[in-house]
């Protein structure tokens, strides 16, 4: 049993059978029923993505699920064997994932706390890593368990919200497979917050609604279970850690070592897919038992997520760094950086970071000018390397929580910022995108005097666009916009390289990796044509952006 709690919640009581009215994530009033799993309803928030039961069952209900016999495969033969092995090889995968994300930090002398231990198993490898442990969880059949092959860890009956835990106590704290049996996960979370030590680091494992088994088997996934209350997508769970204090947040797939035989068993416990079980023993009815026992890695359900404790996040964002790359833009940059100068973002500070790459044709001269204006600076490259190069160079001069590009040119309005940034400010999003066609991208570009090459460019971009959500499973419409609005703590290990207009698809790639699913909000745009100054080059660039896409895409495999 992993992270069960047969209290309410944290903190506080419900009644026997809660419904809600409105999310309990972020409190959003648009709450839809999404569909029912074997006579529980499920609704949906549209804001924030939340699936979760509604209403939710009782203390008696769950009680009599976590009943004695409630891990899987206690009562297959050989199965509850080996088990535990299998249960530790994915505990060692995650706590490595634990020390790369540390860097060079190493994991002796540190503290961690198991929330949901159950019999153990993790807490046995984070033991032999070096850990200094600690295991919580409401069984005590399941500690007793865990007694008996741990040496050194405390181990505590209750859950984090009924016990007396240290505050800035621990360095990690893991909830594995916990956090959608909780009633309440934002005060879980921020209890958690609350006992991390400072720059303290969790990790939750939880099932993904989208990882590949949930979107292929939908109604039928082996997830929709009577004891799981909440299930989130990486968006909804980026924004449950950020409101709960966490930031530098990481998601990607959760990798679990299984066996067959362990499948097999998942589907007997649990037959909402009661078609894809036939389908399966059949299958292993033609399968040696030595293969049916052989242990694989594989992507599973499941997605993790690593954060670090940070509370000015529980602030609000504060400040908005506006990254503007300027080169050869005489005509229009003037015109830009007076609209940005007087532009007001209610509920933001604002910086506007000019990098200016050494223009020719007198740009330069009006960037100088501004030398010593308020909330402007002035970064001057030696050379021109490239719109990518100079995005990299202002993001080191950005203080900021949030990061928006703007160009300077006119192509884009700056009224548009409103719409851009709201999604983030009331975290319903980490990373927006400002889409240039609403709905047809080949009408995206109108070159008066040349229609044909418009066509052909516009026709080009519907190209790419298909290619980059097929490689990296999207459904965006224009990933290759300019208008990019993120907060700048997604870009945590992210290593950016591309130094031209292959930039902009490196960027959306590289968060996309990271878990972050971008929000498109239509804007105003007006291209400008090539004799009018737009840099783009019909050959090479898209080339370049071709070359990036494959080279990202192999490097992820």
């Amino acid at each position: 049993m992993q992270g069960l709690s047969e209290t309410p919640g944290v903190g506080e009581k419900l009644s026997p059978r809660c419904s809600f009215s409105a999310c309990p994530l972020c409190g959003g009033e648009e709450i839809h029923y999404a569909f029912g799993v074997a006579g529980r309803r499920l609704d949906e928030c549209q804001a924030c993505d939340l699936l979760f039961l509604n209403p939710q069952p009782s203390p008696e209900e769950l009680s009599e699920i976590y009943r004695t016999g409630y891990l899987l495969g206690e009562d297959v033969p050989g199965l509850n064997e080996r088990r535990p092995g299998l249960r530790r090889a994915t505990a060692g995968l995650l706590l490595d994932d634990v020390r790369d994300y540390w860097g060079s930090v190493e994991p002796h002398e540190k503290s961690l706390i198991d929330i949901g231990c159950g019999s153990g198993d993790l807490l046995a490898v984070a033991e032999s890593m070096g850990f200094h442990c600690t295991g919580v969880d409401v069984s005590h059949e399941l500690l007793d368990k865990a007694a008996s092959q741990l040496r050194n860890t405390q181990l505590l009956l209750g859950d984090i919200g009924s016990l007396d835990l240290p505050d800035e106590g621990y360095d990690v704290c893991v909830l594995s497979d916990a956090l959608e049996h909780f009633r309440d996960p934002i005060r879980v979370m921020q209890s958690v917050c609350r006992i991390l030590k400072p720059s303290g680091i969790t990790v939750v494992a939880t099932p993904s609604l989208e990882s590949f088994t949930a979107r292929f088997m939908k109604e039928k996934w082996l997830e929709f279970k009577r004891e799981h209350l909440f299930y989130f997508r990486p968006s909804s769970l980026q924004q449950l850690l950020y409101m709960s204090g966490f930031s530098s947040i990481k998601t990607y797939p959760h990798t679990k070592v299984l066996d067959l035989e362990y499948v097999e068993a998942h589907f007997d416990r649990f037959p909402t897919a009661s078609g894809a079980g036939k389908l399966f023993r059949r299958f292993l009815a033609f399968l040696p038992r030595f293969l049916k026992r052989r242990a694989f890695t594989t992507g599973g359900s499941g997605m993790v997520a690593i954060a670090t404790k940070n509370r000015d996040t529980m602030n609000g964002l504060r400040k908005v760094s506006i990254i503007l790359p300027v080169y050869n833009e005489k005509e229009t940059f003037s015109v830009v950086v007076e609209q940005l100068i007087q532009k007001t973002i209610r509920g933001l500070e604002k910086e506007i970071i000019i990098v200016e790459s050494n223009s020719t044709d007198g740009t330069r001269d009006d960037v100088v000018k501004l030398q010593g204006s308020p909330d402007v600076k002035i970064v001057l490259q030696r050379a021109p390397r490239g719109k990518g190069n100079a995005v990299r160079e202002g993001l080191q001069h950005a203080t900021g929580e949030i990061i928006l590009i703007q160009d300077g040119d006119l192509e884009y309005d700056i009224q548009d910022y409103e719409a851009l940034l709201r999604p983030i400010t009331q975290l319903r999003s980490s990373f927006t995108l400002g889409i240039r066609h609403k709905g047809n991208s080949l009408k995206m570009r109108r070159f008066i005097h040349r229609p044909v090459l418009a066509w052909i460019i516009n026709f080009g971009h519907k190209g790419l666009t298909c290619l980059f959500n097929m490689l990296y499973r999207q459904n965006l419409s224009d990933p290759f916009t300019m208008f990019k609005v993120f907060r700048k703590d997604c870009l945590r290990g992210v290593q950016l390289d591309c130094d031209h207009f292959d930039f902009d698809i490196e960027l959306v790639i590289k968060l996309v990796r990271q878990g972050f699913t971008p929000l498109e909000i239509p804007v105003n745009y007006v291209s400008r044509s090539f004799e009018e100054g737009k840099k783009v080059s019909f050959i090479r660039d898209p080339l370049r952006i071709c070359s990036a896409m494959f080279r990202h895409w192999f490097h992820a495999r």
